[in-house]
Protein backbone atom coordinates (compact mmCIF):
# COMPACT_ATOMS: atom_id res chain seq x y z
CA UNK A 1 0.00 0.00 0.00
CA UNK A 2 1.21 3.50 -0.71
CA UNK A 3 -1.80 5.73 0.00
CA UNK A 4 -1.07 6.08 3.73
CA UNK A 5 -4.26 4.35 4.84
CA UNK A 6 -3.01 0.89 5.75
CA UNK A 7 -4.01 1.24 9.40
CA UNK A 8 -7.67 1.43 8.35
CA UNK A 9 -7.37 -2.05 6.83
CA UNK A 10 -5.29 -3.62 9.59
CA UNK A 11 -7.37 -2.62 12.62
CA UNK A 12 -10.56 -4.36 11.37
CA UNK A 13 -8.52 -7.52 10.74
CA UNK A 14 -7.25 -7.45 14.33
CA UNK A 15 -10.77 -6.77 15.63
CA UNK A 16 -12.06 -9.78 13.70
CA UNK A 17 -9.47 -12.14 15.15
CA UNK A 18 -9.01 -11.05 18.76
CA UNK A 19 -12.14 -12.67 20.21
CA UNK A 20 -13.53 -12.24 23.73
CA UNK A 21 -11.50 -11.53 26.86
CA UNK A 22 -13.27 -12.65 30.02
CA UNK A 23 -13.37 -10.96 33.41
CA UNK A 24 -11.03 -13.45 35.05
CA UNK A 25 -9.55 -11.03 37.57
CA UNK A 26 -11.28 -10.66 40.93
CA UNK A 27 -11.01 -7.98 43.60
CA UNK A 28 -11.73 -9.52 47.02
CA UNK A 29 -10.77 -6.58 49.21
CA UNK A 30 -14.02 -4.57 48.97
CA UNK A 31 -17.22 -6.17 50.28
CA UNK A 32 -18.36 -9.08 48.14
CA UNK A 33 -15.71 -8.25 45.56
CA UNK A 34 -16.09 -7.85 41.82
CA UNK A 35 -14.73 -9.32 38.61
CA UNK A 36 -12.71 -7.39 36.05
CA UNK A 37 -10.68 -7.80 32.88
CA UNK A 38 -6.97 -7.75 33.65
CA UNK A 39 -4.77 -5.50 31.50
CA UNK A 40 -2.34 -8.41 31.01
CA UNK A 41 -5.14 -10.56 29.57
CA UNK A 42 -6.15 -7.82 27.12
CA UNK A 43 -2.54 -7.20 26.06
CA UNK A 44 -1.91 -10.94 25.82
CA UNK A 45 -4.81 -11.35 23.42
CA UNK A 46 -3.69 -8.46 21.20
CA UNK A 47 0.11 -8.79 21.19
CA UNK A 48 0.31 -11.74 18.75
CA UNK A 49 -2.04 -9.93 16.35
CA UNK A 50 -0.05 -6.70 16.59
CA UNK A 51 3.06 -8.69 15.69
CA UNK A 52 1.27 -10.56 12.89
CA UNK A 53 0.04 -7.35 11.23
CA UNK A 54 3.06 -5.25 12.27
CA UNK A 55 0.94 -2.71 14.12
CA UNK A 56 2.57 -0.75 16.94
CA UNK A 57 0.99 1.25 19.73
CA UNK A 58 2.56 4.04 21.76
CA UNK A 59 1.06 6.35 24.42
CA UNK A 60 1.25 10.12 24.78
CA UNK A 61 0.18 11.65 28.09
CA UNK A 62 -1.90 14.72 27.32
CA UNK A 63 -2.72 15.73 30.88
CA UNK A 64 -2.48 14.31 34.38
CA UNK A 65 -3.92 15.61 37.65
CA UNK A 66 -3.28 14.40 41.19
CA UNK A 67 -4.98 15.27 44.46
CA UNK A 68 -5.49 13.87 47.93
CA UNK A 69 -8.97 12.65 48.85
CA UNK A 70 -10.55 11.41 52.08
CA UNK A 71 -11.97 7.89 51.86
CA UNK A 72 -14.29 6.05 54.21
CA UNK A 73 -15.85 6.99 57.54
CA UNK A 74 -12.39 7.52 59.04
CA UNK A 75 -11.35 9.94 56.32
CA UNK A 76 -8.30 7.94 55.22
CA UNK A 77 -6.13 10.10 52.98
CA UNK A 78 -5.38 8.65 49.55
CA UNK A 79 -3.97 9.90 46.26
CA UNK A 80 -6.40 10.21 43.35
CA UNK A 81 -4.97 10.53 39.82
CA UNK A 82 -6.80 11.39 36.61
CA UNK A 83 -4.94 10.95 33.32
CA UNK A 84 -5.81 11.82 29.74
CA UNK A 85 -3.74 9.68 27.36
CA UNK A 86 -3.56 9.36 23.58
CA UNK A 87 -2.81 5.91 22.15
CA UNK A 88 -1.38 5.95 18.62
CA UNK A 89 -1.93 2.79 16.58
CA UNK A 90 0.54 2.82 13.68
CA UNK A 91 0.81 0.74 10.50
CA UNK A 92 4.04 -0.03 8.54
CA UNK A 93 3.17 2.61 5.94
CA UNK A 94 3.16 5.36 8.59
CA UNK A 95 -0.62 5.78 8.81
CA UNK A 96 -2.11 5.89 12.28
CA UNK A 97 -5.29 6.13 14.32
CA UNK A 98 -5.36 7.91 17.68
CA UNK A 99 -7.61 6.85 20.57
CA UNK A 100 -7.84 9.18 23.57
CA UNK A 101 -8.99 7.70 26.88
CA UNK A 102 -9.40 8.79 30.48
CA UNK A 103 -7.96 6.81 33.35
CA UNK A 104 -8.66 7.36 37.05
CA UNK A 105 -7.28 5.54 40.09
CA UNK A 106 -6.84 5.91 43.84
CA UNK A 107 -4.01 4.54 45.96
CA UNK A 108 -2.63 5.10 49.44
CA UNK A 109 0.97 4.97 48.21
CA UNK A 110 2.78 5.78 44.97
CA UNK A 111 0.82 3.53 42.59
CA UNK A 112 -2.15 5.78 41.69
CA UNK A 113 -0.41 7.09 38.55
CA UNK A 114 0.50 3.57 37.40
CA UNK A 115 -3.06 2.33 37.97
CA UNK A 116 -4.58 5.29 36.10
CA UNK A 117 -2.33 4.70 33.09
CA UNK A 118 -3.11 0.96 33.10
CA UNK A 119 -6.84 1.70 33.22
CA UNK A 120 -6.58 4.17 30.35
CA UNK A 121 -4.67 1.67 28.21
CA UNK A 122 -7.05 -1.19 28.98
CA UNK A 123 -10.05 0.77 27.80
CA UNK A 124 -8.27 2.22 24.82
CA UNK A 125 -7.60 -1.34 23.66
CA UNK A 126 -10.98 -2.87 24.56
CA UNK A 127 -12.95 -0.02 22.99
CA UNK A 128 -10.80 0.46 19.89
CA UNK A 129 -11.00 -3.25 19.06
CA UNK A 130 -14.55 -3.77 20.43
CA UNK A 131 -13.40 -6.65 22.63
CA UNK A 132 -16.38 -8.33 24.32
CA UNK A 133 -16.40 -10.19 27.62
CA UNK A 134 -17.61 -13.75 27.95
CA UNK A 135 -20.43 -12.85 30.31
CA UNK A 136 -24.04 -13.60 29.41
CA UNK A 137 -25.69 -11.51 32.17
CA UNK A 138 -27.69 -8.51 30.98
CA UNK A 139 -28.10 -5.43 33.18
CA UNK A 140 -31.83 -5.47 32.40
CA UNK A 141 -32.14 -8.61 34.55
CA UNK A 142 -31.70 -6.59 37.74
CA UNK A 143 -33.46 -3.27 38.31
CA UNK A 144 -34.21 -2.49 41.98
CA UNK A 145 -35.27 1.04 42.83
CA UNK A 146 -33.03 3.61 44.50
CA UNK A 147 -33.87 4.15 48.18
CA UNK A 148 -35.50 7.40 49.24
CA UNK A 149 -32.34 8.89 50.77
CA UNK A 150 -30.95 9.61 47.28
CA UNK A 151 -32.40 13.14 47.34
CA UNK A 152 -32.34 15.79 44.66
CA UNK A 153 -30.61 18.43 46.75
CA UNK A 154 -27.78 16.35 48.16
CA UNK A 155 -27.97 18.09 51.56
CA UNK A 156 -26.77 16.21 54.69
CA UNK A 157 -29.02 15.77 57.74
CA UNK A 158 -29.18 18.75 60.09
CA UNK A 159 -27.40 16.89 62.89
CA UNK A 160 -25.88 13.56 63.74
CA UNK A 161 -23.45 11.37 61.77
CA UNK A 162 -24.06 10.71 58.10
CA UNK A 163 -25.24 7.16 57.31
CA UNK A 164 -23.09 4.93 55.14
CA UNK A 165 -23.82 4.56 51.43
CA UNK A 166 -26.55 2.02 50.69
CA UNK A 167 -24.56 -0.38 48.51
CA UNK A 168 -27.66 -2.25 47.29
CA UNK A 169 -29.08 0.96 45.83
CA UNK A 170 -25.70 2.08 44.50
CA UNK A 171 -25.17 -1.21 42.65
CA UNK A 172 -28.68 -1.30 41.20
CA UNK A 173 -29.43 -0.45 37.57
CA UNK A 174 -30.65 3.01 38.54
CA UNK A 175 -27.69 3.57 40.86
CA UNK A 176 -25.19 2.77 38.13
CA UNK A 177 -27.11 4.96 35.69
CA UNK A 178 -26.95 7.81 38.21
CA UNK A 179 -23.19 7.36 38.62
CA UNK A 180 -22.60 7.38 34.87
CA UNK A 181 -24.28 10.78 34.69
CA UNK A 182 -21.13 12.30 36.20
CA UNK A 183 -18.21 13.23 33.95
CA UNK A 184 -15.56 12.33 36.55
CA UNK A 185 -15.15 10.03 39.52
CA UNK A 186 -14.35 13.05 41.67
CA UNK A 187 -17.70 14.65 40.86
CA UNK A 188 -19.62 11.49 41.75
CA UNK A 189 -17.75 11.05 45.05
CA UNK A 190 -18.29 14.68 46.04
CA UNK A 191 -22.02 14.43 45.31
CA UNK A 192 -22.28 11.25 47.37
CA UNK A 193 -20.26 12.70 50.27
CA UNK A 194 -22.81 15.51 50.67
CA UNK A 195 -25.57 13.06 51.58
CA UNK A 196 -23.82 9.89 52.79
CA UNK A 197 -20.57 8.71 54.31
CA UNK A 198 -18.55 7.20 51.44
CA UNK A 199 -17.15 3.90 52.67
CA UNK A 200 -14.12 2.24 51.11
CA UNK A 201 -16.45 -0.32 49.49
CA UNK A 202 -18.56 2.45 47.95
CA UNK A 203 -15.49 4.41 46.83
CA UNK A 204 -14.02 1.35 45.12
CA UNK A 205 -17.33 0.60 43.39
CA UNK A 206 -17.64 4.17 42.09
CA UNK A 207 -14.09 4.16 40.71
CA UNK A 208 -14.59 0.74 39.11
CA UNK A 209 -17.96 1.68 37.61
CA UNK A 210 -16.79 4.93 36.02
CA UNK A 211 -13.50 3.44 34.77
CA UNK A 212 -14.91 0.21 33.34
CA UNK A 213 -17.15 -0.41 30.39
CA UNK A 214 -20.89 -0.90 31.10
CA UNK A 215 -21.67 -4.42 32.29
CA UNK A 216 -22.12 -6.93 29.52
Amino acid sequence: MSDGKEIYELLPKITGEVGAVGKDGRNTQQGAGYRFRKIDDVMGALQPLFAKYRVTCYPRVVKMEQEQVAVGSKGTRMFHVTSWIEYHFCAPDGSEIVATTLGEATDSGDKACNKAMAAAMKYALTQTFSIPTEEAKDTENDSPELSAHQGDHGEPPASGPLPDVDMASLKSKDGVKWLRGFKTTKGALEAMARIRTVTQEAHAFVVETLEMEPAQ
